[in-house]
């Protein structure tokens, strides 16, 4: 079995150069995630806007791409922090 996948990734360098080498190598790797503890404190009792940006691009192919993200965002931050209030 490993002989096949030594084959397959000398395969996508023969043909598609060391970029698709690169990249079948990212499919068989763990993703990299590491927690970081909120480092900054001083926002208690102060407004945050989070604006989202989604190039032209992105919004042709992807046209609720903002409000996606902006209510996966509003989850992750009343789920993760106490005490907020979410205005949309």
């Amino acid at each position: 079995m490993k002989r096949y996948w030594i084959g397959f990734l000398l395969g996508v360098v023969v043909f598609s150069g060391c970029a698709g080498a690169r990249y079948g190598l990212w499919l068989f790797t763990e993703p990299d995630t590491k927690k970081v503890k909120a480092e900054f404190g001083g926002l208690k009792d102060h407004s945050v806007a989070v604006v989202i940006y989604a190039d032209e691009r992105v919004q042709l192919d992807y046209p609720n791409v903002r409000l996606t993200l902006g209510a996966q965002i509003t989850n992750q931050l009343r789920k993760n922090i106490k005490k907020i209030r979410v205005l949309n």
